[in-house]
This record gives structure tokens, C-alpha cells and sequence, in this order.
């Protein structure tokens, strides 16, 4: 459709597209996701006029809010899904979100228990 802004393709694609085809749970998830920060970013954006620079600001703002790399991923993710299909289907030339770079998740090292917290945990989790 000529003209379709970015928010209107996301609510059809996740209506027509999402909700049939996967589990209910992460239909809510998109659903949440898209709502919460895909559209206010870049929901006003033609489809056709959306690009990377969108999408790389849409991260941007993300992280500076304080949201995990984690979340900023998955976000670029669900719109990288429904690009895909926006591709698919002639409304897009390219994939916007794809062609944006994601954030660089911060790998934290593991830190086991200590022998004297393990035991404190299995005593307080065997009174349950």
C-alpha cells in the first residue's frame, strides 16, 4: 500500500502475519515490543522511506534510556522479521534493520557460589 506508514504495516503484520503462526506468548512479545519501542521511534516513518539511519537512531535512543543490549536486539530483531516479510512481499526494497548495527551485548563473567552459599541455598530451598 502507497503511503503506509511503518506503525499501520506492523499492526497488520503482527495481526496477520505473527499471531497465527506462533506460540501466544510471543505474539505478546512482538506485540509488546513493537508497541512499547519500535513504533514510537520510527512508527510515524513511511514504510517505504523507512532506513537504517531510523533504525540505528531507534537503538541509539534505546540505549541511552538504560535498556539492556539484550533489549535494544530484540526489538531490532521483531522489525528485522517483519522487513523480511515486507521484502517478501514488494512493499520494500530492503531491509532497513538489517542493514543497521545492532549493539554489542557486554559478556559478564560467571561467578559460581561459594561453598558456604550453595549449602545456605539448598538449606533454605529444602525447607520449601
Amino acid at each position: 500500500m502507497k503511503g503506509q506508514t511503518t506503525e499501520s504495516f506492523l499492526k497488520t503484520w503482527l495481526a496477520d502475519t505473527v499471531t497465527p503462526s506462533v506460540r501466544p506468548k510471543t505474539a505478546h512479545s512482538y506485540a509488546q515490543m513493537a508497541r512499547l519501542h519500535v513504533v514510537p521511534a520510527v512508527g510515524k516513518v513511511r514504510l517505504d522511506q523507512l532506513n537504517a539511519q531510523h533504525v540505528q537512531k531507534m537503538m541509539s535512543t534505546m540505549t541511552a534510556a538504560g535498556l539492556a543490549p539484550r533489549t535494544v536486539q530484540y526489538a531490532r530483531a521483531i522489525l528485522r522479521k517483519a522487513l523480511a516479510d515486507a521484502m517478501r512481499w514488494g512493499l520494500v526494497t530492503r531491509n532497513a534493520a538489517a542493514l543497521a548495527t545492532p549493539p554489542r551485548s557486554v559478556r559478564r563473567p560467571v561467578e559460581p557460589l561459594t561453598a558456604s552459599a550453595a549449602a545456605q541455598l539448598i538449606g533454605y530451598a529444602s525447607e520449601h
